[in-house]
C-alpha cells in the first residue's frame, strides 16, 4: 500500500486566458479492445465516423450552424489499450471514460468530443450520450451564453458517448449519439416523465413519419429517432441519414432537432479551446529517506516533478501510483499546484509513481516520466 504524508488543495480561478473561436467540432473515435480483436468491427468502427460527417454535412449543418466536423487521427479510432468491464454499456462507458482521463487521450488529440466504439454482446442498447444538463434536463433546460455567446458548461462532464457497432444498423449510432451531446432530442412521447426536458428546446425532437408501402406501415425516421426497435430489429423501418429539419420537410412545428443542434455547434466546437493548453508534468524523481514502523517495514521517499511549461497557473498535481508495478496506475493523492513535490511512504510492494496537472477540471495525461519508490532498503539489517 501507498500513501501520502501531504495533502493540500487550493482551487485557482483560471480565467485570464483567452483563444480565437473555433468553427470545427474535432471528434475522437477510442475503441474498446472488443473492437480491436475484429477485423469487421474495426472497419465498421472507422466507417461509423465517416457516417456521423455524412449526416452533419446531407443536413447543410455547415452552412446552418457555420460549423463543420472533423475526425481526428486521421479518422481512424485510438485503441483504448485497456479492458474494460461493465454488464450494461452505461457501465462500460464509465469505465473507458476513466481510462481514457488517465490516459489524456483527449487531450493529447485536442477533441472537443470523444466517441467510444464498442462491441458488447451483454447490452440491451446501441448507444448512450452523456448529454450536458442545462440541455437535457429534469429541470428546465436553458442555454447560458458567456461573453463569447457560448455555453461550455459541459466541455468537462458531457464530450463522450459510447455505441455498440454490433447494431445492424450500426451506420447511424454516431449521428444519433452525437445529435444528443448538441441538445437533439428522442421523438415526442419516447422519453418519460412530466418533469423531464429531452432536448433544449420544446421543438428539440427527433422527426419519425408513417406510410403505407406495398400493404405494410413502414416507418421512416431521421437520425437522432433511431431507437432501439429500429436499429436492431424490424426491415420496415427506413432511414433518412439526416437531422430532423421542418424547413425541408422532415419535420414539423413539434420535431425540428436542427434548431438545437444550431444553437449549440459553436459551443461544442469550442470545448477544446476553452481548456487550459496544458503539458505533462516532466522530471519526476525521488529518493529514499528512513524507515520507520517497529519493524522497519515502512519506507519514507521524497517525490518531486516539474512543471511541463504550460503558461498558465496550475490548479493541482494528482500523484497517481502503480502497485504492484505492472497492474495499472491509480489516482492517490492530489497536492497544491504552487507544489511540486510531496513525501510520501510505501509498504508491502514497491510502487511507481506518476504525476498529472490540472486546471479548471481538465487534467494532463501522466507524466512520461515516473518514480519508483523500492521497499528492500527496510528489509536489510541496522535500519
Amino acid at each position: 500500500m501507498i500513501s501520502r504524508t501531504l495533502f493540500f488543495l487550493v482551487a485557482v480561478l483560471f480565467s485570464s486566458i483567452s483563444w480565437p473561436l473555433d468553427n470545427t467540432i474535432r471528434v475522437l473515435g477510442v475503441s474498446t479492445s472488443a473492437v480491436d480483436a475484429n477485423a469487421d468491427y474495426k472497419a465498421n468502427a472507422e466507417s461509423a465516423l465517416q457516417y456521423l460527417v455524412q449526416g452533419w454535412n446531407g443536413s447543410n449543418m455547415p452552412g446552418k450552424a457555420g460549423v463543420s466536423i472533423t475526425i481526428v487521427n486521421g479518422g481512424v479510432p485510438v485503441p483504448l489499450g485497456s479492458t474494460i468491464t461493465g454488464s450494461t454499456l452505461l457501465q462500460r462507458m464509465d469505465a473507458a471514460e476513466a481510462i481514457i482521463k488517465a490516459q489524456g487521450v483527449r487531450y493529447d488529440h485536442q477533441a472537443d468530443i470523444v466517441l467510444i466504439i464498442d462491441a458488447f454482446t451483454g447490452t440491451t442498447k446501441c448507444g448512450h450520450a452523456q448529454a450536458p444538463d442545462g440541455w437535457v434536463s429534469t429541470g428546465e433546460t436553458e442555454f447560458i451564453p458567456d461573453a463569447n455567446g457560448l455555453d461550455t458548461r459541459g466541455k468537462n462532464t458531457s464530450y463522450f458517448a459510447i455505441i455498440d457497432i454490433r447494431c445492424s444498423r450500426w451506420q447511424y449510432l454516431a449521428g444519433h449519439e452525437f445529435g444528443h451531446l448538441l441538445g437533439g432530442a428522442h421523438p415526442v412521447g419516447f422519453d418519460a416523465g412530466p418533469d423531464f426536458h429531452p432536448g433544449l428546446y420544446d421543438d428539440s425532437h427527433a422527426w419519425v413519419e408513417y406510410i403505407s408501402l406495398m400493404g405494410a406501415t413502414r416507418e421512416i425516421f431521421t437520425l437522432i429517432a433511431t431507437n432501439r426497435s429500429c436499429l436492431d430489429g424490424p426491415s420496415l423501418c427506413v432511414p433518412n441519414h439526416r437531422y430532423s429539419d421542418n424547413i425541408v420537410g422532415w419535420g414539423n412545428n413539434s420535431s425540428e432537432n436542427v434548431r438545437a443542434l444550431v444553437k449549440t455547434a459553436k459551443s461544442v466546437a469550442n470545448y477544446d479551446n476553452y481548456i487550459a493548453p496544458l503539458k505533462k508534468p516532466k522530471n519526476v524523481s525521488g529518493f529514499f529517506t528512513y524507515c520507520s514502523d517497529s519493524v522497519n517495514t515502512v519506507a519514507h521517499h521524497a517525490l518531486s516533478w516539474k512543471e511541463g511549461g504550460s503558461g498558465v497557473d496550475i490548479d493541482e498535481f494528482e500523484i497517481w501510483t502503480e502497485q504492484p508495478i505492472g497492474t495499472g496506475y491509480n489516482y492517490d493523492w492530489s497536492v497544491d499546484g504552487s507544489e511540486t513535490d510531496s513525501s510520501v511512504y510505501v509498504y508491502g510492494a514497491p510502487a511507481r509513481l506518476k504525476v498529472r496537472a490540472c486546471v479548471d477540471g481538465t487534467c494532463t495525461g501522466l507524466s512520461d516520466s515516473f518514480y519508483q519508490a523500492e521497499l528492500y532498503y527496510c528489509n536489510q539489517p541496522g535500519w
